[in-house]
C-alpha cells in the first residue's frame, strides 16, 4: 500500500495509514488522475489521503478530514463531492503557504466574513466555518466544471446561493487550461 497512485509523478499518495482497494482504484478514475491531479499543480508535493475507520468517539455523519498538516483521511466509500471538498482544504491551506491561489481563497473567505450567505448551512466539527465556505464553493464550482450543461446558468444560479463560486471557478478554468496547454 505504499505504491503511488497515477499519475506519474502522483499527486495523490497513501497516507500513513494506507488506502484500501476500492480508493486506490478511485484514484485511477479520469476525474481524479487527470482532473483534480491538475489542480493539485505540477510544482506541489504530492496530496496524502489515507482510508479508514471513522476514528472513535467521531460524529456519525463525518465522511472525511484534512489534518493540520494536509493530509486527507476518508471514512467512507469514494465519494467524488467529499473528496473534493477535502482537497479543497489541502488547496486552501496551501494557498496560505505559497500564495498560489490565496487571492481566490481571501476573495472567498472576504465574501464570507462580509456577510454570511443565508443558503450556507454547514456543520463542522472544527467550527472553522470561513474553511468550510472556501471548501463547499470549491465543491460546488468543480461540480459546474464536469457538467454537460451550459455553465453560465449554473454559475448564476450558484453565485447567488453561494457568492465566491464563480472565483473558483475561474481559477480552476484557468489552472485546467493552462496545464493542458503546457503539458502539449
Amino acid at each position: 500500500m505504499t505504491t503511488p497512485i497515477q499519475p506519474d509523478p502522483p499527486k495523490f499518495v497513501p497516507g500513513s495509514r494506507g488506502l484500501s482497494d476500492t480508493w486506490q482504484r478511485y484514484f485511477a478514475t479520469p476525474y481524479v488522475s487527470d482532473t483534480l491531479a491538475r489542480l493539485v499543480g505540477k510544482d506541489n508535493p504530492p496530496v496524502q489521503v489515507s482510508s479508514m475507520r471513522r476514528p472513535p468517539g467521531a460524529d456519525p455523519r463525518l465522511q472525511g478530514g484534512t489534518t493540520n498538516l494536509g493530509t486527507i483521511q476518508m471514512f467512507e466509500n469514494p465519494n467524488d463531492g467529499v473528496f473534493t471538498h477535502e482537497l479543497a482544504h489541502v488547496l486552501d491551506m496551501r494557498s496560505q503557504v505559497s500564495g498560489d491561489g490565496l487571492e481566490v481563497t481571501d476573495s472567498v473567505r472576504t465574501i464570507f466574513n462580509t456577510k454570511r450567505p443565508p443558503a450556507f448551512i454547514y456543520e463542522s466539527a472544527t467550527g472553522n466555518l470561513p474553511a468550510e465556505y472556501v471548501a463547499e464553493t470549491f465543491r460546488t464550482a468543480m461540480e459546474i466544471v464536469r457538467s454537460s450543461q451550459p455553465h453560465e446558468p449554473q454559475l448564476q444560479q450558484a453565485e447567488k446561493k453561494f457568492p465566491g463560486t464563480q472565483v473558483w471557478y475561474n481559477w480552476i478554468q484557468k489552472r485546467l487550461n493552462s496545464n493542458t496547454t503546457a503539458s502539449k
